[in-house]
């Protein structure tokens, strides 16, 4: 009882509940630190299953960024401009979507946006919503279309113009990868979204296990990380998520800027 009265549900707040604030946007009772009980997990744990049932996503994989979001008390808004990395079949780009506004009117108020990329087929949105672009190509060739179509949808501000050699035009405030690839390719990946960025954004991402074994596992997550932080990705969170495969860690950064060499 102790527990329920000072924990929190849909509509009430607690101190230290930013890291389980999409159970609590959804209804879910939370305890306070140190209040909670096995049968309050137990009971967390159900409903969060009858969620699931209910509201079946695309793929599997949206679990694992809704609970990244969770875990980490980064909350996403509605007006973020975000790029889904190796986003087939759209399990996280759905996540994203949900959570944005849409285009609206013409210079109607600000927009949020999710840039898919991914060369395979979106397969798990169908239809594909009004605000998410869907460019059918590598990471590493994005940049250049994705300011074109940020331009034309009016995202860049009036007095911008785009180029094949503009760089430095920070306009994602969210980058998420859960690409089926190296950690040290990932980070590759993600690297070349840097020069996209803006100050304070985030990152969330997947890191998965391709090694043989565990110690060159570990080393490979470290040296990602570090590739990330030289990209200006630093302050890094590493997650073993519920969500997770046994072979597989998430991690969250933000984005502080490119270090200087």
């Amino acid at each position: 009882r102790r527990a329920r009265r000072r924990g929190c549900t849909a509509g009430g707040t607690a101190g230290d509940t930013a890291g389980v604030g999409g159970l609590v946007a959804s209804g879910i009772f939370v305890p306070a630190r140190g209040e909670a009980t096995t049968r309050d997990l137990v009971h967390a744990c159900e409903l969060v299953q009858e969620m699931r049932h209910a509201r079946p996503p695309p793929c599997r994989a949206y679990y694992k960024i809704e609970e990244a979001f969770a875990r980490s008390g980064v909350r996403v808004r509605k007006d973020w401009k975000c790029v889904d990395v190796g986003a087939s079949p759209g399990g996280w780009t759905s996540y994203l979507s949900a959570r944005l506004s849409g285009d609206g009117p013409s210079g109607g108020g600000e927009r949020g946006r999710v840039w898919s990329v991914d060369p395979a087929a979106l397969s798990g949105l169908d239809p594909i919503p009004d605000n998410v672009t869907h460019l059918k190509m590598k990471a590493e060739e994005c940049e250049g279309p994705l300011l074109a179509d940020a331009f034309d949808r009016g995202l860049l501000g009036d007095d911008a113009t785009v180029s094949p050699s503009r760089v430095g035009v920070g306009i994602v405030d969210l980058v998420v990868c859960d690409a089926n690839a190296a950690p040290m390719k990932v980070a590759e990946m993600l690297s070349a979204m840097s020069r996209l960025m803006k100050p304070g954004g985030w990152l969330v991402t997947t890191f998965k296990n391709f090694c043989r074994g565990a110690a060159e596992w570990e080393r490979e997550v470290v040296a990602g990380a570090a590739a990330l932080a030289r990209a200006g990705f630093e302050r890094p969170r590493v997650y073993h998520l519920f969500s997770n495969c046994p072979q597989e860690k998430t991690l969250v950064a933000r984005y502080v800027g490119a270090r200087e060499e």
